[in-house]
């Protein structure tokens, strides 16, 4: 699996479900040892082998030479070290998890799909990612042995804009994991008290800033809702993307810097909570 792409804190949701899925197919091998299940070999970057060190333990990982910040960087290592490295471990397939494949490979490529919003709304991405996703989708999805698509949605515009044959294409819609146990109380005053919401109802809006997430039309709706009731807040989770600045100066503008609360990334266990006291989970 080439995960060299997935940069943590920066990929957004794209980091949640493939993290999700290697954690499900490492307990799928681990309850059912008598399933002939293929062995997976994780390439990974620095920096994922330092953010997600138990999936490493649980897989044979190799890290590349690279903490995956420079996209230059990381599409020239995966037509020359991921190449020569699927060679030389005998790979049957590689499978490609952020949408593209490099131009050169050695063996049979997968490639999950989660979007081609590059190409249908340019306006939402910088010239780079457009110009990058333009030239590389189609023809790493036209190449693939299978392409994989989390919705139908996606599936069509695979075919529609991508021409991938429709025999080549699975739809696998994303797993649900099992709901955990309840924090207790305890556990959610703490976790609302060290983000200064207790006593608040709060909306919560758990994504990175990027543009395509639409938090301005959020930031609009929720001005209006303060102006009724002062005493609510919007919780805004997620790393840093390029609509920061945007989404910061709209926060001023609005007058809204004390009741819009920026968390940044946390803890699983601490979005949990939130999903749980929010009264709105918003999703513009």
């Amino acid at each position: 699996m080439n995960l060299l792409w997935l940069v943590p804190g920066e990929v957004g949701g794209s980091e949640e479900y493939t993290v999700g899925l290697l954690r499900a197919y490492q307990q799928l091998r681990d309850e059912h040892p008598e399933q002939d299940i293929p062995e997976l070999i994780l390439y990974v970057n620095r920096r994922f082998a330092s953010e997600h060190g138990d999936l490493c333990a649980a897989f044979t990982t190799v890290v590349a030479p690279i903490n995956g910040s420079s996209r230059p960087v990381r599409v020239l290592i995966e037509s020359t070290w991921l190449a020569w490295r699927s060679r030389r471990d005998g790979l049957d397939a590689a499978h490609h998890g952020g949408g593209t494949m490099p131009s050169l490979r050695t063996v049979p490529g997968i490639v999950t799909l989660h979007d081609l919003q590059p190409i249908t709304h340019p306006e939402r991405f910088g010239p780079i990612k457009r110009l990058y996703i333009r030239s590389m989708a189609p023809r790493s999805l036209r190449a693939a042995w299978r392409v994989v698509c989390l919705t139908q949605f996606t599936a069509s515009d695979a075919v529609t804009l991508a021409g991938v044959a429709p025999e080549r294409i699975a739809l696998v819609p994303s797993g649900v994991g099992p709901a955990g146990p309840a924090p207790s109380v305890e556990r959610r005053s703490a976790v609302l008290d060290n983000l200064g919401l207790s006593g608040h109802r709060f909306l919560l809006f758990p994504a990175i800033t990027y543009e395509h997430k639409n938090h301005r039309t959020l930031l609009e709706a929720f001005a209006r809702l303060h102006a009724l009731n002062p005493q609510l807040r919007l919780v805004l989770t997620g790393g840093v993307g390029p609509a920061e600045p945007q989404v910061r100066a709209q926060i001023a503008d609005l007058g809204l810097d004390f009741s819009v609360y920026r968390t940044g990334r946390i803890p699983s266990a601490d979005l949990d909570v939130l999903y749980r006291e929010a009264a709105v989970m918003a999703f513009p």
